[in-house]
């Protein structure tokens, strides 16, 4: 529940950081964001892959998935808080995506 979440990063009582790992609709991203929390969200839409990250962080994520070193990826560009990756076709795009989420839940 949205409202729910909500509430929890506004009574956290300090700054929050959420890893968003099942970012689908972006709702719940956007309702943490909302709140106040910085949120980090993984997703795919065809053959390219969208990372919403911490404000100036883009380019150290740019450069982990670079470092994977996927055959399948064509090219990654990172700004301040968005890295875009761009795959072969979308079938590759959902794995490489499994493949970014395990690799940014480990840091």
């Amino acid at each position: 529940n949205w409202d729910m979440m909500a509430e929890m990063v506004k009574n956290a009582g300090r700054p929050l950081r959420v890893l968003n790992l099942f970012g689908y609709t972006g709702g719940a991203t956007l309702a943490l964001a909302k709140a106040g929390a910085s949120v980090t969200h993984v997703d795919a839409a065809g053959n390219l892959i969208v990372i919403r990250t911490y404000p100036g962080m883009a380019q150290p994520v740019a450069s982990c998935v670079d470092a994977i070193g996927h055959d399948q990826v064509l090219g990654c560009v990172g700004g301040d808080d968005t890295v875009l990756v761009v795959v072969r076709d979308a079938e590759k795009a959902g794995e490489m995506c499994d493949k970014i989420r395990q690799m940014l839940n480990t840091l």
